[in-house]
């Protein structure tokens, strides 16, 4: 496995527990999808609307602009 695709991986891996940690932490939001945590993403990385939460529960959206599997 080569370090460019390790260290994607890595970072993927990383954001993911990070996000599923936060949604335990997160403020509710509404239905219409208002005030959620928007994830873009991509085969080499992962973009987060928001790193801060405030307690209750989130709501995630999740965008894969890339070709690979994305795991949340």
């Amino acid at each position: 496995m080569s370090t460019t695709v390790r260290s994607a991986l890595l970072a993927t891996t990383g954001l993911a527990i990070a996000v599923a940690a936060a949604t335990g932490c997160a403020q509710k939001s509404g239905a219409d999808g208002d005030g959620a945590i928007k994830v873009a993403a991509s085969d080499t990385a992962c973009e987060v609307s928001k790193k801060d939460f405030p307690a209750g529960k989130a709501t995630i959206e999740v965008e894969n602009k890339g070709a690979k599997v994305t795991e949340l």
